[in-house]
């Protein structure tokens, strides 16, 4: 039987031409075709650990939780990765804050300095 894509219009094809295997007994069963349609199931977002994992001080919510990483973005088509990008890149890993440098910048460009260096000198107490 062929089917077109038209669910209505069917016709028959030629008896020689008609595609139906055999199963090991020897009966046969009828063979369809599946629907070779595309379908989207989502997009993807893959953040893994790459390089130093010193945590260094985010300069928006200043807390120590920018690690370095790599963000891996894809299309996902019937299980299958149709496109990929990766850029590494230091990331927050705070939950709302999300910040995020290329890798290839100094984290001292963009790490604020410490309120406090132990290698400072300490601050000295006024008595009032």
């Amino acid at each position: 039987m062929i089917i077109t894509s038209d669910s209505k219009d069917v016709k028959q094809a030629p008896e020689d031409v008609q595609q139906t295997p055999k199963d090991v007994a020897g009966s046969s069963s009828q063979f369809k075709m599946p629907s070779l349609r595309p379908m989207i199931f989502g997009y993807e977002t893959r953040v893994e650990p790459t390089g130093e994992q010193k945590p260094h001080i985010c300069p928006r919510c200043k807390n120590a939780s920018v690690f370095s990483s790599t963000n891996k973005e894809q299309i996902v088509v019937m299980f299958v990765a149709v496109s990929s990008n990766a850029t590494a890149s230091w990331l927050c890993t705070t939950e709302k804050c999300g910040w995020s440098a290329p890798l290839d910048r100094d984290p001292m460009s963009w790490e604020p300095a410490p309120a406090y260096s132990p290698s400072s000198e300490p601050p000295k107490l006024v008595d009032a």
